[in-house]
């Protein structure tokens, strides 16, 4: 390998550049003045990043009944209920030896121990048709009053099932008619029937009532005892207690528009030969076949429950879906 010829003034200037980079590195780093500007913010001063303000938890609140007229989501095809038509049942124990206050699933809802009665009065005097729905778990035993209408949990020959009906028989009918065979659950340990969205139309003025379960209508005209006293609610659990896990009364139906106040779909009444509503005036017995049109033609079209979200049993186990 060949080499530049050495020179002794290409050596001079070597040795001068090394020197000034040495005299350059050895110097203190140069301080820059800060700028007082509020509108901008020095580089060497670190902001603190804001925090977000943490959301308060909602507490828990109690199933909503999802009433047509009464809908906390989605869209209803009746007009809602006003405010001031309606009543939501505070579920407070009251000081009741045996019942209290419980939260599960982000629910809250009323725990009766058994043969624990407990009540609320229902809206409007005693001669005006009131709307009573609620939600309620029950053991086997419990009886539900509701402003003189009685419906009971009862054993059942079939294992693991209750059958809930009504006390007292139908008009023309020697025996009381059953709603159903209902699954008894494990919830808390104890043995309950979870009830459909149950709303009673209490008509004393008629001397009867019907029976919803969720908009289907599954009783009507069942005569209603002379009352005895104060109109209320009242829930006597079973052996292995009950839940209340919701209840509405309201003066209005809650579960369709009921224009003439006869409580048949106004939708249903109109569809019929002559479309228009039932008079005012119209017969018992004419307000009876028509009701009976109705649930005939419930049953053949299939009306399915809706959806609600409410405490499911202890062996029901939430499984987070996989990718």
């Amino acid at each position: 390998m060949k080499y530049p010829p050495y020179t002794p003034g290409r050596f001079l200037s070597f040795v001068a550049t090394l020197a000034l980079v040495s005299s350059l590195a050895a110097q203190p780093a140069t301080t820059v003045p800060a700028v007082n500007n509020p509108a901008t913010t020095p580089s060497t001063v670190s902001t603190p990043t804001p925090t977000a303000k943490a959301a308060t938890p909602k507490p828990p609140a109690a199933p909503a009944l999802e009433l047509p007229r009464l809908k906390t989501s989605g869209k209803s095809d009746a007009p809602r209920l006003a405010p001031t038509k309606i009543t939501v049942a505070d579920l407070a124990p009251q000081g009741l030896a045996g019942a209290r206050t419980a939260t599960k699933q982000n629910f809250n809802y009323l725990v009766l121990d058994a043969g624990k009665a407990w009540s609320r009065p229902l809206r409007g005097s005693p001669n005006d048709t009131t709307f009573v729905s609620f939600l309620a778990y029950a053991s086997v035993g419990t009886v539900l009053d509701i402003g003189g209408a009685l419906i009971e949990v009862k054993p059942s020959t079939k294992a693991g099932y209750a059958q809930v009906g009504w006390v007292g028989p139908k008009a023309g009918s020697p025996t009381p008619t059953i709603l159903g065979l209902m699954k008894l659950e494990k919830h808390d340990g104890a043995d309950l029937v979870a009830l459909p969205v149950l709303t009673l139309r209490l008509d004393p003025r008629a001397g009867v009532w019907d029976l919803f379960s969720f908009h289907r209508l599954v009783a009507d005209d069942v005569p209603l005892p002379a009352a005895k006293s104060a109109r209320e609610f009242s829930i006597k659990p079973g052996a292995q207690g009950a839940w209340v896990l919701n209840l509405v009364t309201s003066d209005d139906n809650p579960l369709f528009l009921d224009t003439n106040a006869n409580g048949i779909d106004d939708a249903f009444e109109k569809a019929q030969p002559g479309n228009k509503l039932l008079a005012a005036n119209a017969t018992a017995a004419q307000r009876t076949q028509l009701a009976q049109t109705w649930k005939t033609a419930q049953k053949t079209a299939n009306v399915p429950a809706w959806k609600i979200r409410r405490p499911v049993p202890d062996a029901f186990v939430a499984t987070a879906p996989t990718k």
